[in-house]
């Protein structure tokens, strides 16, 4: 019986990355994409990540969306961006920069270089993960580090505008120092939307 309730579980994810192939090429309406979503689920997003599991809707390389210009209204990114080597960080925000509809948010959230390092030194060695990643798996080092200047200052070198910090709130500030930023794509949605 779990076989088979596995075997209709993964089946049925099969369908949906299949749905979502066409919703995210040819969106009939403006996009919510949760990108590098692991195992977590965002409810009302399409859950996209590189590699396999239940929670992702779409598997891909998030440097490189398969969405039209314009198309989403909201992306949201935790625990990604660091992963990401420096040298291509810019090219993959201007990525989902041209992907995001003018107006449109783009929130990230990453761990706090600088809290991190400062709890190093106090003598708490487990912020050593924070900063460089647990390397569990293919994949989980991190590439770079930022502190909410680096990273807001990031976000408008590439455009973004109305670049603001707010609260984490993802599941990982619970153990370890993190930042949010927030930042808008320049100009009126209802600009794109009347095209």
């Amino acid at each position: 019986m779990r076989l088979r309730s596995s075997y209709t579980s993964h089946v049925k994810q099969f369908l949906t990355i299949g749905r979502n192939y066409w919703r995210l090429r040819k969106p009939t309406g403006p996009l919510k994409l949760h990108l590098g979503c692991g195992h977590k689920r965002l409810p009302g997003f399409i859950n996209i990540d590189f590699n396999y599991c239940l929670a992702v809707d779409y598997v891909c390389d998030i440097s490189k969306l398969p969405c039209p210009d314009h198309s989403a209204e909201r992306i949201e990114a935790y625990h990604v961006i660091e992963h990401i080597p420096f040298p291509v960080v810019g090219k993959v925000l201007s990525e989902w920069k041209r992907v995001l509809l003018p107006g449109g948010t783009l929130v990230l959230e990453c761990p706090d270089l600088e809290a991190a390092a400062r709890g190093y030194l106090q003598g708490n060695e487990r912020m050593l993960g924070s900063i460089f990643g647990y390397h569990r798996f293919k994949g989980d080092a991190h590439c770079w580090g930022y502190t909410s200047e680096s990273l807001g200052s990031l976000l408008e070198s590439v455009g973004f505008t109305q670049v603001r910090s707010e609260e984490a709130q993802d599941y990982h500030a619970a153990h370890e120092p993190c930042i949010r930023m927030v930042g808008q794509k320049a100009g009126k949605r209802n600009a794109v939307l009347r095209q």
